[in-house]
């Protein structure tokens, strides 16, 4: 068979097979086909679509964990917006132009070697954070914050804290931090070092209330390690990075400093009892041995009576008893 043939019956099938599905359904009654329909909405696809675009920006799983992805994921501002930014900052670099040399007193700044300027312009973040030294700024555009990247001590206020031990005590610690980076300091949260402060007096809370009394006066440093530990998993999506924390103070109650002081006046009293107890035990145990050793050998007993004149002599007495041995005693007696 030729091509042209070929295609001819295959055209001839096709064009059978519908009549043949028809038959088939129509004899065999007892069976539906159920083929899905397509959804077709009212709307046009072109509404649509601008409808989606018009929609906000809906934030994933990554930027609720880091906020700051959030924060740089925003829409672009429409093209009128953007159009009239545009022209704002044409119209004040003319401005700029037109006062020198008196606009250049408005529109450098300095920054010191030690901090850094985060600039908003038009209430749009700028990534780009200037400093040190001198930076341009547009008059009536943009808006900076200079930030103090030096290490920075802060004290925590005192925090009355029942132990688990059903004991209350007051603490304060003292937390040193630097800043890593402005931009997420100033677009993260609001007043960080505020913010810090209250985390820390939280965690101070938690981990001595779960801890005894004698735990927090004896492991200082491990409880500061811990409270470090907390502050530094979340301060860090601020930008922050807590270099220590210290126990500066911990006070008890009067009463219980009065308790405390008693408790350990009467174990004293009781340790020196016991020491005492067992000095004159030794001491008996020594005489007891050096009563046999002297009683065994009669040269040794005559001399030790000897010494003890000289001793009862040596104090200025005018009588001295001289004892008998218990045989002469019973032959004056008789």
């Amino acid at each position: 068979m030729s091509k042209s043939e070929k295609k001819g019956s295959r055209k001839q099938e096709q064009r059978e097979t519908p009549a043949r599905s028809e038959v088939s359904v129509s004899q065999h009654s007892s069976i539906h086909i159920a083929t899905p329909k397509r959804e077709t909405s009212s709307l046009p696809r072109k509404m649509i679509q601008s409808q989606e675009k018009e929609m906000p920006y809906r934030p994933t799983k990554k930027d609720l964990e880091n906020p700051m992805t959030y924060i740089y994921s925003e829409p672009h501002p429409s093209k009128m917006t953007k159009c009239f930014e545009v022209f704002l900052i044409v119209i004040s670099y003319a401005i700029v132009i037109l006062t020198v040399p008196i606009s250049l007193f408005f529109t450098f700044r300095i920054v010191n070697q030690y901090e850094k300027a985060v600039v908003f312009r038009l209430g749009r973040l700028k990534k780009h954070t200037p400093g040190p030294g001198l930076f341009f700024l547009l008059p009536c555009i943009d808006v900076y914050i200079n930030i103090d990247l030096r290490l920075t001590a802060m004290n925590v206020p005192s925090q009355e804290v029942l132990t688990k031990d059903s004991c209350t005590v007051n603490v304060t610690a003292i937390i040193y931090y630097t800043i890593q980076d402005p931009i997420k300091v100033v677009a993260s949260v609001q007043q960080a070092k505020r913010a810090t402060m209250l985390l820390a007096s939280t965690a101070l809370r938690n981990v001595m209330g779960h801890k005894d009394l004698t735990e927090i006066l004896s492991e200082r440093k491990a409880i500061a390690v811990i409270i470090g530990q907390i502050l530094e998993h979340t301060v860090t999506h601020w930008g922050i990075k807590v270099d220590s924390v210290d126990i500066k103070d911990v006070s008890l109650p009067d009463s219980m400093q009065r308790a405390m002081a008693s408790e350990a006046e009467a174990y004293r009293d009781a340790r020196a009892k016991v020491i005492n107890a067992e000095g004159e035990l030794n001491s008996a145990e020594k005489l007891r041995q050096a009563a046999q050793v002297i009683s065994r050998n009669p040269v040794a007993l005559q001399l030790r009576y000897l010494q003890t004149l000289n001793t009862v002599a040596a104090n200025n007495n005018n009588t001295i008893a001289f004892p008998l041995p218990m045989k002469w005693q019973r032959q004056i007696f008789k």
